[in-house]
Order: structure tokens, then C-alpha cells, then sequence
């Protein structure tokens, strides 16, 4: 859930490649 909501503040910033990065770290874990 808190992957989901840094996903949203990044998708709210406007950087791709931050909500990539962090769904591959989520991934991860």
C-alpha cells in the first residue's frame, strides 16, 4: 500500500522513470 501511494506522489510529480525505478524496487521486495 505505501508503494502504491510513493507511486501516486511521483505520478503527481510527473517522473516516469521514478514510478519505474520504484515498481522494479517493489519488485524486488
Amino acid at each position: 500500500e505505501d508503494v502504491a501511494e510513493q507511486t501516486g506522489i511521483t505520478y503527481y510529480r510527473g517522473s516516469e522513470m521514478d514510478i519505474l525505478e520504484r515498481l522494479k524496487s517493489a519488485a524486488q521486495i
